[in-house]
Order: C-alpha cells, then structure tokens, then sequence
C-alpha cells in the first residue's frame, strides 16, 4: 500500500523508533510501529489483519479509518486517490494523519 504523511515531522517521527519511544512510550511505540509494518506490507486495506482492528470512523472523523495501538489511542488515516468506502480492496493507497490518537 502506498503511504504518505500529512506533514513531514510526521513522517520524521514514524521512521524514528527511538523518538516514538520517547514520545509514547516503548510498549505504545511498539504498537505503532506494528501498524505501521503491517499498513506497509498490505497491497490493500483489505489485506490488514483483523489483530488490529481496521474500522472507518464516523461524526468528526468521517471517511478517515483507524487502526489500534494502545488502548484508548489510534493510529488515524484516510484514502487516497479512487475508492469505495464500502470495498477495502480498492483502499490502496493512504494518508497517515496521527500516530496516536485518542479521538473518543
């Protein structure tokens, strides 16, 4: 899956495992860092395994998805390019908004 960062201190952080653990922490940075692996790995949305939890996220937040970290946190995305919300096959290329957020 291709996989851009909303800015690139963002990006910074996502490829810093040391700075991730600074800033949240070794068990929560682990976390993220996971996701992120997988997010990579993936061709698709649909091919994220359910472990950490893929869902479309509503009110606020709507047509962005998330992925679990550490409880209550999320790391936040949305799709890029052409797709049908209802079809995670065509999810295939995405945007990283945070990396550890807890939105609820």
């Amino acid at each position: 899956m291709e996989i851009v960062y909303k800015n690139k201190k963002l990006q910074k952080l996502a490829d810093n495992h040391k700075k991730l653990y600074q800033k949240f922490g070794k068990n929560c940075g682990e976390l993220i860092i996971l996701s992120l692996t997988y997010l990579n790995a993936s061709t698709c949305l649909a091919d994220i395994p359910t472990a950490i939890k893929p869902h479309p996220l509503k009110g606020k937040h709507n047509g962005k998805f998330a992925v679990d970290t550490k409880h209550p946190y999320r790391l936040i995305f949305e799709p890029k390019g052409k797709y049908n919300i209802n079809d995670y096959s065509t999810i295939k290329s995405i945007v990283i908004i945070d990396l550890n957020c807890d939105y609820h």
